[in-house]
């Protein structure tokens, strides 16, 4: 029962590795070539966050599995695994609504973290759904 109550707060943990190798990524990136098309590094950021999320997710989601001894997963597994993603996603749309499009770092933050909150529900839901 612990195990099952542990492994959102494991998911949810798997943010910081993220958004850490990807301004490590996107500095180094910028320093050694410079960003594309004058827009201040988005392009770069986006395949970059995507690509390490996809990775630490698909990792961090074995590791649930095995952490969790899963042998059939249900729908109910993916949310309840995935329920710490769907509140930060929702409380970032809901900031970002409410301070508006104003360009500020603050909502670039809260983009980004939304962004990635919904890629680790989409690669959680399609993990569980190839094991079962």
């Amino acid at each position: 029962m612990t195990r099952k109550m542990l492994s959102p707060l494991f998911y949810a943990v798997l943010l910081i590795p993220v958004f850490v190798a990807t301004i490590w990524i996107l500095s180094a990136f910028e320093n050694s070539f410079g960003f594309l098309f004058q827009m201040n590094g988005m392009i770069e950021l986006s395949i970059i966050l995507l690509t390490i999320g996809t990775f630490v997710f698909l990792l961090g989601n074995r590791g649930i599995s095995q952490f969790e001894q899963l042998r059939h997963p249900s729908r109910m597994d993916h949310f309840r695994q995935s329920s710490i993603h769907y509140l930060i996603a929702l409380y970032c749309i809901i900031s970002l609504f409410s301070i508006g499009g104003t360009g500020s770092l603050g909502g670039a933050y809260l983009f980004m973290i939304a962004v990635t909150s919904v890629w680790a529900i989409v690669i959680n839901a399609f993990y569980l759904y190839r094991e079962s």
